[in-house]
């Protein structure tokens, strides 16, 4: 997340990250009820216009999925 996300999102709950809305921080992913290990995958692994396509490993499409999980508030 620090390598690739932070360019654009707050990738944490005490992380800086870029002035602008234009790329939703980690824990308003996290939050959004139709986040989940299935949608993250699937939205990591698709190229979309808005956001770099990186090419991530399986092991850090889970790595960051499960971390942005991690960032939902009970």
């Amino acid at each position: 997340a620090e390598t690739w996300c932070a360019k654009c999102h707050v990738i944490g709950p005490a992380a800086r990250g870029p002035v602008g809305d234009a790329a939703p921080p980690f824990q308003e992913i996290a939050a959004m009820p139709s986040t989940t290990a299935i949608s993250l995958r699937a939205f990591l692994t698709t190229p979309h216009g808005r956001m770099p396509d990186y090419r991530l490993s399986n092991d850090q499409i889970e790595s960051a999925s499960a971390y942005i999980l991690s960032l939902r508030r009970p």
